[in-house]
């Protein structure tokens, strides 16, 4: 044989062997494609499964309409402030279009809490309000967190917000999921019930034809609306209506009273919500400060130890 002929054939086998390795290789690509999306839609079908998974992607197709929620809540230090943070941040995770805004009782920001928002996965803007010390007039009550909300609603005002609900949450309550698709629902203002609150079992208003009629209650009488921080949402409109919608540090017993009463709110004005206000999803709890009995000798000991 030539050797011209030789490598002629040599050079028809190499290519030949390229085509086949190139269509073989292709049809690998092509299973690992098809193993790939296999793999991908179980992780989907196990993912929606899960019902936080379920939950968040049920609202997938009216996300862009939906308007957003500012859960405005103050905070303060102290031992159990991250615990209960975290629990209502575990809640706040799973209701879509959220944003938290967390207002410390403080000069200025901790690093605690500025870790904590970096580190929660939501949205939150962080800011400090300082409760001032002012003298008391007779006959009054001095409420706590009124400064921090307050400074959540300049906030909402400062970056002119719209399209929004916003509700004040203390940060030691407990929330269910439902609250807040209730929340996202109202057109002005939406009421409903809370357990384990003024003395009793709960709190709730009475409601006929869906409109309030009068309420169930204990605490206080003499209150213009009795009704409670937790049990009650806004459109932001009437931050923007009335100039003086901000909480009163001293009222006479009645914070939420007062507050409702400076936008202008009348009992005809409430939805009620909560399948007529027969539910409860939200409760006034509270976490226990623990007893730290010996605890400088127990600290003390694990010193020597390590």
């Amino acid at each position: 044989m030539k050797t011209v002929d030789f490598l002629f054939i040599y050079f028809g086998i190499l290519i030949l062997l390229t085509f086949y390795l190139k269509s073989q290789t292709s049809h690998i690509y092509q299973i690992n494609d098809l193993i790939d999306r296999s793999q991908t839609k179980k992780r989907i079908e196990i993912c929606q499964k899960i019902v936080s998974c379920r939950h968040l992607m049920s609202f997938e197709d009216i996300y862009d309409e939906m308007p957003t929620i500012y859960v405005i809540s103050p905070t303060y230090s102290r031992e159990t402030q991250i615990a209960d943070l975290n629990r209502l941040k575990n809640t706040l995770l799973l209701v879509p279009k959220i944003v938290w805004i967390i207002v410390e009782d403080s000069l200025t920001k901790s690093d605690k809490i500025a870790t904590f928002a970096m580190q929660s996965n939501l949205e939150i803007i962080h800011a400090a309000e300082k409760t001032l010390e002012l003298d008391k007039p007779k006959y009054t009550s001095a409420h706590k967190g009124v400064e921090q909300r307050n400074r959540g609603i300049y906030w909402i005002k400062e970056n002119q917000i719209q399209n929004s609900k916003v509700y004040f949450a203390d940060d030691d309550n407990s929330y269910s999921l439902k609250l807040f698709e209730e929340i996202r629902g109202i057109k002005n203002i939406g009421i409903w019930p809370v357990g384990l609150v003024g003395g009793l079992k709960y709190e709730a208003p009475i409601c006929k034809h869906q409109k309030v009629i009068d309420w169930f209650y204990a605490f206080n009488k003499k209150r213009f609306i009795p009704t409670d921080m937790a049990s009650f949402a806004i459109d932001v409109k009437y931050l923007y209506e009335f100039d003086e919608s901000y909480f009163e540090r001293f009222t006479k017993s009645d914070l939420e009273g007062s507050f409702l009463k400076r936008i202008n709110i009348k009992v005809k004005d409430f939805e009620p919500k909560a399948k007529n206000c027969s539910k409860i999803y939200v409760w006034h709890t509270r976490t226990r400060r623990e007893n730290h009995i010996n605890s400088r000798l127990v600290e003390r000991n694990l010193f020597n130890f390590f």
